[in-house]
């Protein structure tokens, strides 16, 4: 079952440099519907397309992207099953409402028995951009 993204909280983007920006925030996670989580399920997928990312330019190169997740809070009482979040990743989805303009997508697998929060980061530097000769236009 995946997870269903309940809530995302944004900080405000930081640019570090002029091709280098990251995305932050809390992401609230939780299960839909009437749901059970047994001792030993394998983790269960969540993703979600970052608030306020601009769409990939569709002249632009592939990005360089750094995805990080983890978590944030969570209250446990007498409970024996696995927590935690793994294999996060990030990268530019099609707009699942249609369209050509790709989206920044975070998502990964995560081990929860009940709903959590989770902290991201996604870093994206953009590629060089290119001469109408083919060259970078730094060099």
């Amino acid at each position: 079952m995946t997870y269903a993204v309940l809530e995302t909280i944004p900080n405000p983007p930081l640019s570090l440099t002029p091709t280098t920006t990251v995305f932050s925030g809390t992401v609230k996670l939780g299960r839909q519907g009437i749901s059970y989580a047994m001792r030993g399920e394998p983790a269960q997928e969540f993703g979600f397309f970052v608030p306020d990312a601009p769409p990939l330019d569709a002249a632009a190169g592939p990005p360089t992207i750094w995805a990080e997740a983890y978590l944030m809070h969570l209250m446990v009482t007498n409970n024996r099953q696995e927590i935690g979040v793994e294999r996060v990743s990030a990268g530019y989805l099609p707009d699942p409402r249609g369209g050509t303009a790709r989206w920044l997508h975070c998502g990964g697998l995560v081990h929860a028995p009940f709903p959590l929060r989770l902290g991201y980061r996604v870093t994206v530097t953009a590629a060089p951009a290119t001469t109408s000769e083919g060259g970078t236009a730094a060099g």
